[in-house]
């Protein structure tokens, strides 16, 4: 049997040394100065504006969705696509939040909602927005997908915790939407030792506009 994974770290021990020396030092454990530094760095990184730390990949989600709520981007009773493959953390913030999701299907080949899929499920039902999955480090024609939704004045966003650092031709997956969540929790990743994410509420600068 192979393992899902072997070390649960990077660098094992030295990363296991250098967290116990931060929490013995450390006067709070989250949200501080260490928090702040990692948002800048990843935001940097991702090349977008703006980074938020949460505690994890479902409240991300859900502050997204509150944030477009609160800009009157969406309200109740809005449909919001979502991809078929896809966790609850994404289809329960769409109920939470008083929206009606709309499943839409993934293309066999690249587990991920293609174009076809989405023009295929608008042609069935208007959407005023659209949550899509990145799953499993690939993404669909994204390029495509953005401009079916800039043409329909749907609003994009991306869950990428399965694709961090994925780069099509076109740019860096969780760059393509007006917002997107990204997971550091080691089952989706095998790189980050917390469980945590954060979310980008601003335009890439790879992708302005």
């Amino acid at each position: 049997m192979i393992p899902l994974m072997k070390n649960a770290f990077l660098n094992e021990f030295e990363t296991k040394k250098a967290l116990a020396e931060f929490i013995l030092k450390a006067e709070r454990l989250s949200m501080g100065t260490e928090c702040l530094k990692f948002e800048r760095k990843f935001a940097a990184f991702q090349g977008c504006k703006e980074a938020v730390l949460f505690n994890s990949g479902g409240s991300a989600n859900l502050a997204m969705l509150q944030a477009l709520k609160n800009l009157g981007r969406l309200k109740e009773t809005d449909r919001v696509g979502f991809s078929a493959l896809t966790w609850s953390t994404n289809t329960m913030p769409i109920i939470q939040m008083g929206l009606i999701p709309v499943a839409v299907d993934c293309e066999v080949s690249t587990l991920n909602v293609m174009s076809r899929q989405l023009e295929e499920r608008l042609a069935q039902t208007a959407m005023k927005g659209l949550f899509i999955t990145n799953a499993l480090g690939f993404a669909g024609n994204l390029d495509k997908v953005r401009e079916i939704c800039k043409e329909r004045d749907i609003v994009l966003v991306e869950d990428n915790c399965e694709s961090l650092g994925t780069t099509l031709p076109s740019g860096r997956t969780g760059n393509f939407g007006l917002a997107a969540s990204f997971s550091f929790f080691i089952a989706p990743t095998s790189v980050f030792p917390c469980a945590a994410a954060s979310f980008t509420m601003a335009q890439a600068s790879t992708n302005p506009g």
